[in-house]
């Protein structure tokens, strides 16, 4: 593929502003190294916009805040950073949310969650349409209970987000651990290889898909290879599966 059409087509399955987003795929099926993508192409297109990275996996590493270049300086993909595998980011780790000289424009790293509370009342308080945050969770489950339902503020953000310009890039390794809201609420899947028949069935289950009517031939649209992710949103008529490599290139 060449550099203009690979960007042509990142920028068509990048999410957008204040909408809710779900990626899914078992471990090791490139579903964060598609999450560095996508943040790295939303930047580059809604540079005024504030990106928080929810990451209580401790995955991403902060180094200097971003400023010109890539925000991934050694790539998309999981890499050995200070004796740990994991992905350099150029971003400001934020421990204390009230604390003074946060542009509304940065790309911020945070990893607890009493902080990720307390940005999320921050926003929903000060909300303006006008300037618009996006949330990414790197992994849901450390937000849902036993039952699997989400936390009442990650609700919060999936139910009454958009509205306040409040948008949220959620990523799940189970589909039989999904609250079903986040199913209804999400309009863009990224959907990649899942751990077992039970994930599969589970997402036949909650979301229709046009010209499948029944649950084998959406179980059948669902399924991809290693690497692959089926990128569906209705609305605006995206339908179509994308292989990365282990560097996060579109093939």
């Amino acid at each position: 593929m060449s550099d203009s059409r690979e960007r042509q087509l990142w920028r068509l399955i990048a999410p957008l502003p204040a909408s809710r987003n779900l990626i899914l795929g078992y471990t090791g099926s490139g579903k964060s190294t598609l999450e560095a993508a996508l943040l790295e192409q939303y930047h580059t297109m809604h540079p005024a916009h504030a990106n928080w990275i929810i990451d209580l996996k401790d995955r991403f590493f902060p180094t200097a805040p971003h400023r010109e270049g890539s925000l991934f300086p050694g790539g998309w993909g999981a890499s050995v950073y200070r004796k740990r595998l994991g992905t350099a980011i150029r971003a400001q780790l934020v421990t204390d949310i009230n604390a003074p000289r946060l542009p509304g424009n940065g790309v911020y790293v945070i990893k607890s969650r009493a902080t990720a509370w307390a940005l999320i009342e921050r926003l929903f308080a000060k909300a303006d349409y006008a300037k618009k945050n996006m949330l990414w969770f790197d992994e849901l489950l450390p937000f849902c209970n036993r039952q699997g339902v989400l936390d009442p503020p990650v609700q919060r953000v999936l139910q009454l987000g958009r509205e306040r310009g409040i948008g949220a890039v959620a990523i799940s390794q189970r589909a039989i651990w999904l609250d079903g809201r986040i199913a209804s609420q999400s309009g863009r899947w990224y959907i990649g290889a899942l751990e077992t028949r039970d994930d599969l069935e589970r997402i036949a289950d909650l979301k229709g898909i046009v010209g499948c009517d029944t649950k084998r031939e959406r179980m059948e649209f669902w399924t991809v290879d290693d690497y692959q992710f089926r990128i569906y949103d209705r609305q605006h008529g995206i339908n179509l599966v994308m292989k990365i490599n282990l560097e996060g290139k579109a093939a």
